[in-house]
């Protein structure tokens, strides 16, 4: 599935008649990773539905090569999803009451992302301001002057938002634990990604040190995100559903988290309505509060039908069972580049 700057690779899966729905992010070629979820399926087609054996199955094959990040965890992400969406309608429940129960109904939301861009600031926060969500994301990672100065214009123009700062990996550490300083007393909520996602030990000091909450997550795979949490990297865990490993891994991680006070805030960015139906249904199993949204007209929040809607600025936990939603089957015809069987 592609649609002007938007892409994304939906998985379905039939098992007697009923469809279960996933989906891979991606940022590159969605075609090459269509067709490694296609690879991948093959592994398991005929012999289980059961998300966790189907997981075993795969990751064992990728694991023993070497592949455990990228394109091939975001495509098995993909596959499990919509397993466990299958596995879901089966029993007729949701995945949060598979999970453990829906805790919550209802989500306060950030709007990611928004441009440093002056002209866009003001505008993209008057939007997001008429639709009553808690805050954004700030794009950042232009330098450290222009990074605090867009982080304090933005705050001087909606004193009360949440604001994170999401640097999309481009601080050293030095820079970032000059900014972190700069930024403290104008209330950033945390600095999302100050480094590339392999710098465990960057992580690690700059939590120690910080002035702000240190976030991350959304480039981390399976054992990424248990590591991650073991070792204390971050003060907000901020994993992407369909990119870590799908919702076993998502799930078992976040628990992990909030087991030892670390937050959890899941990453959706410019992914589908697919992705933040599942993260809200992971969501009310946790009890969290808070994901991120995109408000700015994504045009594949069009993928599933009536859903998502704000609600008094607020995201309502989609009300059927399995992931809670259906895809827009019309729309995907329209839009698609391709459907690989």
């Amino acid at each position: 599935f592609s649609y002007q700057n938007y892409q994304s690779v939906i998985v379905a899966v039939e098992f007697e008649g009923i469809e279960g729905y996933g989906e891979a992010m991606s940022r590159y070629e969605p075609l090459t990773l269509a067709k490694i979820v296609k690879y991948m399926f093959e592994m398991i087609r005929g012999k289980t539905i059961k998300p966790k054996e189907a997981f075993e199955t795969i990751y064992s094959s990728l694991r023993v090569r070497g592949h455990t990040r990228g394109l091939e965890i975001e495509a098995l992400s993909g596959i499990e999803m919509a397993l466990w969406d299958i596995y879901c309608k089966i029993k007729k429940k949701s995945l949060a009451t598979i999970l453990g129960g829906e805790k919550r109904k209802s989500f306060s939301v950030l709007a990611g992302s928004v441009s440093c861009r002056a002209s866009d600031l003001k505008k993209r926060i008057e939007q997001i301001k008429s639709l009553s969500i808690a805050g954004f994301k700030l794009k950042i990672g232009f330098g450290l002057q222009r990074d605090y100065e867009c982080a304090r214009n933005a705050k001087k123009l909606w004193e009360d938002a949440k604001v994170v700062l999401d640097s999309n990996c481009g601080y050293t550490f030095d820079n970032a634990l000059l900014l972190s300083k700069k930024v403290k007393g104008i209330g950033i909520e945390w600095f999302e990604e100050p480094f590339y996602p392999d710098s465990f030990d960057d992580y690690l000091r700059l939590r120690r040190v910080s002035d702000v909450r240190i976030g991350g997550g959304e480039s981390w795979f399976v054992k990424d995100l248990e590591d991650a949490v073991r070792l204390g990297l971050v003060d907000v865990l901020e994993p992407s559903v369909s990119r870590c490993g799908g919702v076993r891994i998502f799930h078992s991680a976040a628990k992990h988290a909030i087991k030892d006070g670390i937050a959890v805030c899941p990453m959706v960015g410019a992914n589908s309505s697919l992705s933040l139906a599942a993260s809200l249904q992971l969501a009310s199993s946790l009890g969290l509060e808070l994901v991120e949204y995109d408000p700015f007209d994504n045009p594949l929040y069009r993928v599933t039908e009536g859903f998502p809607s704000l609600h008094s600025g607020k995201l309502l936990l989609p009300s059927g069972d399995g992931i809670g939603v259906e895809l827009d089957k019309r729309f995907l015809r329209r839009t698609s580049l391709k459907v690989i069987e």
